[in-house]
């Protein structure tokens, strides 16, 4: 089982790209897309409740089968999170092997920050990234790759990160004139628009 999809990127950025008036415009080449595909993975959690604790009164809760599906639906919820965001190369399956996805980390060509020793995914997803040398996580580091991927074409409005470097984030100073929306919950470090 595959999900597809197409990949395109855009054209380097060139500060020459001017022609006089009046000429007739010519074509440009095309540059086709390249059809992408990542395993889709099976995963399960199935609840097992005896008719003994199916029947008793529980305190806190009525039916134990309904409480232990919900709480194993969060969990597998937890789990495909983890698992696309984790390093791990796709692995198609055969008998007796499980299908897996490949993780976003084995996607990744650019827009990167990585420690020394580090080497990037082919971008196939085929292939996990070898983590280089820790660092410590910084404001630096994340407006590098966020001016990385402006530059590229991107134009990021989220970013996830784990437990650890969500407080390290939330120390970031930013520039002096940081604003936090309350209602949204949001944070503006950055001049989106400017007043006449």
């Amino acid at each position: 089982m595959l999900h597809e999809w197409q990949l395109d990127s855009l054209a380097a950025a060139v500060a020459t790209n001017y022609v006089e008036e009046g000429l007739d415009a010519t074509t440009d080449a095309v540059t086709a897309t390249v059809r992408k595909s990542n395993t889709c993975q099976i995963s399960d959690k199935v609840p097992r409740v005896s008719r003994t604790q199916q029947a008793v009164l529980k305190a806190g809760r009525g039916d134990e089968l309904e409480y232990q599906i919900a709480k194993m639906a969060k969990e597998l919820k937890r789990d495909m999170e983890t698992q696309i965001f984790a390093n791990n190369a796709e692995v198609t399956g055969s008998s007796g092997t499980p299908r897996e996805l490949g993780g976003i980390p084995a996607w990744l060509t650019s827009n990167l920050s990585e420690g020394t020793g580090a080497t990037t995914s082919t971008g196939s997803g085929d292939n996990a990234r070898t983590a280089g040398t820790s660092r410590a996580f910084t404001e630096a580091m994340l407006k590098e790759v966020l001016r990385e991927t402006f530059d590229n074409g991107g134009d990021p409005d989220r970013i996830f990160v784990g437990a650890f470097n969500k407080q390290e984030m939330s120390g970031f100073t930013g520039n002096s004139s940081r604003q936090v929306g309350a209602e949204d919950r949001q944070l503006y470090a950055a001049i989106d628009k400017l007043a006449a």
